[in-house]
């Protein structure tokens, strides 16, 4: 089941979470890259676009993709480096998480 999206959806990155409290991430996967490739003018609720790399970066490590997770996070991490402070302990997640994911390479 999939949810194609014609933007930045928040239908796709709910089911995403969906399948990964079921521990179901390959699931997660193919609604969350269908909202990063789709354009702008989706009718849901848009996710902004680091959004979706954090929750797909979590699908891919729940997954065991070690570096299909590591591009997602480090793209949080690069996006949200100045962001405003609320967004300060997600960044640090996925700081830690690439750490994690590259510190026995």
């Amino acid at each position: 089941m999939t949810a194609p999206s014609d933007g930045f959806s928040r239908t796709n990155y709910e089911l995403a979470a969906t399948w990964l409290r079921l521990r179901r991430p390959k699931d997660a996967i193919p609604p969350l890259q269908a909202a990063i490739r789709g354009s702008f003018e989706g009718g849901n609720p848009y996710v902004t676009r680091t959004e979706l790399h954090q929750r797909l970066a979590e699908a891919w490590d729940a997954a065991g993709e070690r570096d299909s997770a590591a591009v997602h996070y480090r793209q949080v991490v690069q996006a949200w480096e100045k962001a405003d402070s609320l967004l300060t302990p997600r960044r640090a997640g996925a700081a830690r998480a690439l750490t994690r994911l590259t510190a026995s390479r």
